[in-house]
């Protein structure tokens, strides 16, 4: 994000204004979690941060979105990856998050999940602050979300 400041000729920071709030927080996350040579594919997009910000309907509807990613697409194929595959069927039949009450549904189904994962765990006698391991291609398809996300109110 500091990139984007720059390249907007704003001040060092990491949240320039003229970046959106929602995809600030999305490319941070990314950011902090990938490899260095993943990391570097967020830098295409840097031209596209800028002037991202937009209206609260429209920052709103990039929230859902992401947040229609994590839950519908992340949530399932971690839960596969864990070998529970029927947990993640569920979150998959969910309609997709694009108002408060999707969003509300999702945020119970995923708390849902979090119960079911943390009883697993303990079921195991495994503790529940174990890493599990990553989802394949999830950047990937992280950036298809970011992109896709960038086009919204555009």
């Amino acid at each position: 994000m500091q990139a984007v400041a720059w390249l907007a000729g704003d001040k060092f920071c990491d949240s320039p204004k003229c970046a959106c709030p929602v995809i600030r927080r999305f490319v941070i996350k990314c950011n902090d979690s990938w490899n260095q040579e993943n990391r570097q594919k967020l830098v295409a997009l840097i031209p596209q941060i800028v002037g991202s910000k937009s209206t609260p309907q429209v920052e709103r509807a990039r929230a859902y979105h992401f947040a229609d990613f994590a839950i519908r697409i992340v949530l399932p194929a971690l839960l596969k990856k864990l070998g529970h595959a029927a947990e993640g069927e569920k979150l998959l039949a969910l309609a997709k998050i694009t108002d408060k009450a999707t969003a509300e549904l999702g945020r119970q189904a995923a708390l849902s999940v979090k119960k079911f994962l943390s009883a697993d765990a303990y079921a195991a006698e495994t503790p529940s602050t174990e890493t599990p391991p990553p989802v394949a291609s999830s950047q990937i398809c992280a950036l298809k979300r970011l992109k896709a996300a960038l086009e919204i109110g555009r």
